[in-house]
This record gives structure tokens, sequence and C-alpha cells, in this order.
């Protein structure tokens, strides 16, 4: 059985998701053995792997503000995929605050 929230596998006897603490319906109790079988079944068309993506992360650090856009867009299917985005897009800001603020002192003559 997996978690119809994050695709976590599920003990039989689970109540809740260890993962992202979803409840477990006794609707969602089925005899599925693989993610790919609950997905085809209800009507998705694929199941997105949960793993950081170099495009996206590429993205978030040239847009810091897009990594924070993609990790509220990603975060409950995909949240691995959704934290890196988040954390590329904070760095990258933090990094921009410290150039701009390099840049201003040098030019004030200061260093």
């Amino acid at each position: 059985m997996y978690c119809t929230r994050c695709g976590k596998e599920l003990e039989d006897d689970a109540k809740f998701c260890p993962n992202c603490g979803e409840p477990v319906r006794l609707e969602n109790r089925t005899g599925y053995t693989s993610m790919e079988d609950y997905a085809s079944d209800n009507g998705y068309a694929y199941y997105e792997e949960d793993r950081a993506s170099i495009g996206l992360c590429v993205v978030s650090f040239l847009f810091p503000f897009m990594g924070v856009i993609f990790y509220f867009m990603k975060r409950r299917m995909t949240p691995k995929k959704a934290k890196a985005c988040l954390i590329t897009g904070i760095v990258s800001f933090i990094l921009n605050l410290i150039a701009t603020y390099a840049l201003l002192l040098g030019n004030t003559g200061i260093f």
C-alpha cells in the first residue's frame, strides 16, 4: 500500500503516512503493488520521481523567487524536489545580497 499524497510505501495497518502525515482512509487501502499501478487506475497520467532536478535548481538559482514558487507548487507530490528548489533559491538570494553589498562597499572606497 502506498500513500496517496507522497507515494511512500506504507505498512498494511498504518493509519497515517510516516513521511507526510496523510491519514490512510479505508478506500485507499487497496492491493496495489506499486505506485505506477495506483496512478494508472486512478487517472494519473504519470508518477513523477521525487529527486532533485538540475533544471529546476538552475532556474531557482538564476531567479530565486522561482525557487519559492516551485516549492509551493511541488511540495505535496515531490517534497524532495520542492525542498531542493527552495534551498537553491534561498542560497542564490543570499549570494546576491552579499555580492550587492560588496559592490556597494567597493564603490564607496571603504575597501
